[in-house]
């Protein structure tokens, strides 16, 4: 991960010229990131609402939610920041591919953007409701069980399902 020192900038404040540490968040300028996808939530198809807001706080928490919203947008092929976008493209989109399951991989892979790639995942999983996500929270509180596990476990695991 990126230090304040790493991305620190000269900042001139007024007519004081005080320099200061600044953090630079540009998400087309490839950081000293280095940061590998969280693999505690892996895409099964089933589990979308989970996986999409632990990779949106993951990718946000790099500064690089643009490439998937659209927002940092992809220059001309032959302009001079083409490269540095593309390697930040395919970082992003490396994230959102390694955090599937091996079996749905091959629907995504092929797609050229990280955006294309975020928005066919949503397109294909998520229903437009929460009907399917409360069936799912229903049967996973009817299923578990204390099973000896400490009360403070199981609480957490009751609560993480609420």
């Amino acid at each position: 991960m990126a230090s304040l020192e790493d991305s620190a900038v000269l900042k001139l404040e007024g007519s004081s010229r005080t320099p200061t540490n600044t953090p630079v968040l540009n998400p087309v300028v490839i950081q000293n990131d280095a940061s590998a996808v969280p693999n505690t939530v892996k895409l099964n198809g089933s589990n979308y609402p989970l996986w999409s807001k632990v990779l949106e706080m993951h990718i946000a928490g790099r500064g690089r939610k643009g490439f998937v919203t659209g927002s940092t947008e992809e220059p001309a092929e032959n302009s001079a920041g083409y490269e540095t976008w593309e390697t930040g493209n395919a970082i992003v989109k490396g994230w959102l591919i390694n955090s599937m399951e091996p079996a749905i991989i091959g629907f995504f892979i092929h797609l050229r953007t990280a955006k294309e790639v975020w928005e066919e995942v949503a397109r294909t999983y998520y229903d437009g409701s929460d009907i399917s996500q409360i069936y799912e929270l229903k049967v996973k509180s009817f299923r578990l069980r204390q099973e000896g596990r400490p009360v403070g476990v199981y609480y957490a695991d009751l609560k993480s399902v609420w």
